[in-house]
C-alpha cells in the first residue's frame, strides 16, 4: 500500500456491502446518498499510503489481516493466507457428510467430480509462500489470552520456526527459499494446524453481549445490552 496507486485499492472490498446498497434518487437535483465503502478505502489509503517513513508507522497487511476473522476459524486462517500471500487460497472441501451418495463418493476416488453444488475446486493456487510470510499470518496478535495459559509467545515463536523449516526442508528446499502454497497445503502438519488455529475466529459479539446480560441479571441490575458500549 505504501507508496502505491490510489486507483488500485478501489476495487478492493470491506466487510459490507458497497454500492448495490445505494438508491441513486430520480430527481437530479437532490444529493447523491452518501457511498460509506468509497469513503472509507479512500480514508484506508490516505492512512496507509504515507511513504514518510522506513519501514511505515502502520502496516497495511497487518490491519488487512485483523480483518481476516471469521466465525468459521479454518476460513478465517485461509483468508489470512491469501492476504499474506498475495493470492486467492481455495478451500479444499473434505469429506465429511455420511449422507454423500455412493455415486459421488466413487467418482472422488476415481479422480472425477463430484457434482455437489457449492464446491470449491481443489487447490489451484500457483503462488509460492517463503517462511517469513508464513511465520507472520501464524504469530499474528490476536486474542492470546488461552495460548499465554499453555506457553509464552517466545515459546510459541520457536516451536513454530522449528517446525516451519522442517516441513520446508521436507518439501524439497533446503535452502528455505519459497515454495509452492499448493505442496505447503498438503502437508500434514500444515493441515492440522489450520484446522486447530484459533487466532482468526471473530468473536461472537451477540452471544458476548448476552452473557452480559445474564451476569448483570445474576448481580440484581437491570442493565441490557442497548446501555452497553463496545
Amino acid at each position: 500500500m505504501c507508496g502505491g496507486e490510489k486507483s488500485r485499492p478501489g476495487p478492493v472490498g470491506l466487510w459490507f456491502k458497497g454500492s448495490e446498497d445505494l438508491k441513486i434518487p430520480e430527481s437530479p437535483t437532490e444529493p447523491l446518498p452518501f457511498n460509506r465503502l468509497e469513503h472509507l478505502i479512500t480514508f484506508f489509503f490516505t492512512l496507509f499510503a504515507d511513504d514518510r517513513m522506513d519501514p511505515p508507522q502502520l502496516d497495511y497487511i497487518k490491519m488487512l489481516l485483523y480483518f481476516a476473522s471469521h466465525p468459521d476459524a479454518v476460513e478465517g486462517v485461509y483468508r489470512a493466507l491469501s492476504i499474506a500471500t498475495g493470492t486467492y487460497i481455495h478451500r479444499k472441501k473434505e469429506i465429511s457428510s455420511p449422507c454423500m451418495s455412493v455415486s459421488n463418493i466413487d467418482k472422488q476416488m476415481n479422480g472425477g467430480p463430484s457434482g455437489e453444488e457449492g464446491e470449491l475446486p481443489n487447490y489451484t493456487d500457483e503462488g509460492r509462500i517463503s517462511m517469513a510470510t508464513l511465520l507472520r499470518v501464524f504469530q499474528h496478535e490476536g486474542s492470546k489470552d488461552e495460548d499465554n495459559n499453555r506457553f509464552s509467545d517466545l515459546q510459541k515463536e520457536s516451536s513454530y520456526n522449528k517446525n516451519f523449516i522442517k516441513i520446508f526442508k521436507e518439501l524439497g528446499s533446503e535452502d528455505l527459499k519459497p515454495i509452492p502454497i499448493t505442496l505447503l497445503l498438503k502437508h500434514p502438519f500444515i493441515q492440522d494446524l489450520i484446522k486447530t488455529y484459533q487466532e482468526y475466529t471473530l468473536p461472537n459479539f451477540k452471544l458476548i453481549l448476552q452473557r452480559a446480560e445474564q451476569m448483570q441479571s445474576t448481580d440484581g441490575e437491570t442493565t441490557t445490552s442497548k446501555d452497553i458500549k463496545i
